[in-house]
């Protein structure tokens, strides 16, 4: 079925606009909702050359941004009620920063372009 990427959608229990995908950009506030962690809130903090971003915690809770399981969550940006993918959550790096893959990249290279905004 095809599916206007502009319709109201709720996304594990946040209610908005889908309006397709954004690449990363440093400070963006994003979030997501892990299987293990539940929704967990952060800030991209650097963006790599090897289609990877790092996003540190601003939870005041301090809830981890990454446990085992949480592999494949949807990183998204919300500005009022649109939100916009923005990232693939991978887990964390060898030093405990946690990233994630833009989701433009990875649609650019499956050759889908119907949510790439």
């Amino acid at each position: 079925t095809n599916r206007n990427p502009s319709q109201s959608m709720i996304i594990n229990g946040e209610c908005g606009i889908l309006a397709g995908n954004k690449y990363p950009v440093i400070d963006d506030i994003v979030y997501k909702f892990g299987a293990t962690t539940g929704r967990t809130a952060g800030r991209i903090i650097s963006i790599g050359t090897d289609h990877k971003f790092s996003i540190t915690n601003i939870d005041l809770d301090k809830t981890p941004l990454s446990k085992t399981g949480d592999s494949g969550s949807i990183w998204y940006t919300k500005t009022g009620n649109t939100i916009k993918g923005i990232g693939l959550h991978l887990g964390k790096d060898k030093s405990g920063t946690v990233i994630a893959s833009p989701l433009v990249d990875i649609f650019r290279k499956l050759q889908i372009s119907h949510y790439n905004q």
